[in-house]
């Protein structure tokens, strides 16, 4: 979320249309109408998405930025503000985050990778559990924390089963951003491939979609995008298909049974 200037819309990203209309539902439209989320309608639920990397998390949190159309109620945390930072200047950070959020009622606090900033680990260090029990208190849903009524809070992570337990329980709402599916993979292979030259065939669109079954949304845009400023920009299959033959996916079979078994489990 550092560029807040970058537009980018729910209509840009392909799939997602359940999740989108979770997102719309939970976390925007409560901020842009408060006065029908009121009383018992209030979100009383934290929501959190995850998946493996490079399927979109960033991409939905920027939309949800721009959807609701006011930075002022956007605010964000994430594992690199903190990461060096001592013990009392994360929690100074943390009471920062929340009073200005407070502030701007009702606004969003969304905190990425959150997997990292509460990692099961830190509850093995002593000089941590100060930190841990202020987010604690920061981030209970409103039903348990009346300074928190009109705050929405959301959080991505890559690695869920990181998270310690008893943060993990808070985002009770869970979002999960999957691979691309046949027609999602040929809809962003066209929508990336957009006005520039190219000679792909609806043939050609159907092989390049099985081809990369099993690569992420961001894998395939830099996949695609590789072709579009190479020297040659005219983009055929043949170098679409070279490029795959360099280009691996990173997310392992391993990394989706272990989505899998969260997803069942927590879901």
């Amino acid at each position: 979320m550092e560029d807040k200037n970058i537009k980018i819309k729910f209509t840009d990203i392909v799939g997602y249309e359940m999740e989108k209309e979770s997102l719309k539902e939970k976390v925007i439209l409560p901020i842009l109408y408060p006065i029908l989320f009121q009383g018992k309608r209030a979100p009383q639920t934290n929501t959190i998405l995850y998946g493996p990397s490079g399927t979109g998390k960033s991409y939905l949190s920027k939309a949800v930025l721009n959807e609701i159309n006011d930075k002022n109620k956007f605010f964000s945390l994430s594992f690199d503000k903190i990461k060096n930072k001592t013990i009392e200047q994360r929690i100074s950070l943390i009471k920062e985050l929340f009073e200005s959020a407070r502030k701007q009622k009702p606004s969003i606090i969304f905190i990425d990778e959150i997997d990292l900033i509460l990692h099961y680990k830190l509850e093995e260090k002593e000089d941590t559990q100060k930190f841990l029990n202020e987010f604690c208190t920061y981030i209970r849903a409103p039903f348990g924390n009346k300074e928190n009524e009109g705050l929405i809070i959301f959080g991505a992570s890559n690695k869920p089963w990181d998270i310690i337990p008893q943060f993990r329980r808070k985002f009770r709402r869970k979002i999960y951003t999957y691979l691309p599916d046949l027609n999602d993979r040929k809809t962003l292979i066209k929508l990336i491939i957009g006005n520039n030259d190219n000679n792909i065939t609806d043939e050609d669109l159907e092989k390049l979609g099985n081809l990369i079954e099993g690569y992420s949304q961001g894998e395939i845009h830099d996949i695609i995008n590789k072709n579009i400023k190479s020297k040659n920009s005219f983009i055929t299959f043949e170098n679409i298909f070279l490029s795959l033959k360099n280009i691996k996916p990173l997310i392992t079979k391993n990394d989706l049974e272990k989505f899998d078994k969260y997803k069942k489990q927590f879901e």
